[in-house]
């Protein structure tokens, strides 16, 4: 007889971001920001930013295409745009 043991898995969250040229992008920054005002406000944060309210901590993995992968890259490479869109969370 054989044994299978599995290993207990922790619960998985992934962030999906569809493709779709700018739109996407567009939509994108408007859901970032709003996810990010809303930990901001539950945080009682006045500046909630993504590495102090942990946003992106609480995926496991993210999945993007099109204007959607543009977003994601602009938001970890350019610290400009990461800014911009933390701002607007204010």
């Amino acid at each position: 007889p054989w044994a299978i043991s599995t290993p207990k898995m922790a619960p998985m969250s992934v962030l999906c971001m569809a493709g779709g040229g700018f739109r996407a992008q567009s939509v994108d920054t408007g859901l970032m920001v709003g996810m990010l005002a809303f930990l901001g406000q539950e945080q009682k944060s006045k500046a909630p930013t993504l590495e102090g309210t942990g946003l992106l901590g609480g995926f496991s993995s993210f999945s993007t295409n099109s204007g959607s992968s543009w977003f994601f890259s602009e938001l970890a490479y350019s610290s400009r745009f990461t800014g911009l869109v933390e701002s607007m969370a204010k």
